[in-house]
């Protein structure tokens, strides 16, 4: 039996709408900013592509980060420059306006590490989501090789989703 409430409503709809309510707040307060990482890999492509696809759902600012591998000393560790780095960064962020986002476009030098570097601009953007690719480089060689992915969600100030 459902009791009907003074003004109308009944029980089985006020909490239907405290659930929609629930819902409706954390969709759109959950995700403020995101940060998705790129490099010029596949998996980086995917990662920017759900990027977009949750600051779209979410209304979130986009924030599009490269960095650099060039040491304080400007020796170049990769085989990609800042330039390389800046024209994938702009190519990202016109993609991203292009669809409507706030999205803003960020090249750094990592003079320590890529890791450091990310785990930086999200902490000093005040970011709530990272988003990264992953090689998928797996078992022996991630021990020998280190892991970019790895490093962002053991150190990483909020939350990270990587992305295959």
């Amino acid at each position: 039996m459902i009791h009907q409430k003074s003004d109308g409503l009944n029980e089985a709809n006020i909490e239907k709408e405290k659930n929609t309510s629930t819902t409706n707040q954390l969709s759109d307060s959950w995700i403020s900013k995101i940060l998705v990482a790129v490099d010029h890999s596949e998996n980086a492509k995917r990662a920017l592509k759900t990027a977009v696809e949750l600051a779209l759902k979410y209304r979130s600012d986009l924030l599009v980060l490269n960095a650099v591998q060039i040491d304080k000393y400007g020796y170049q560790h990769g085989k990609y420059t800042e330039e390389d780095g800046q024209e994938l960064v702009d190519h990202a962020v016109f993609s991203a306006r292009d669809k409507g986002l706030p999205v803003k476009g960020i090249v750094k030098r990592a003079e320590v590490s890529v890791v450091e570097t990310i785990i930086e601009c999200a902490t000093e953007e005040k970011v709530d989501l990272i988003v990264i690719g992953t090689r998928g480089q797996g078992g022996f060689k991630r021990l020998l090789l280190g892991s970019v992915s790895s490093g962002v969600v053991a150190h990483g100030p909020c939350n990270v989703l990587v992305v295959r």
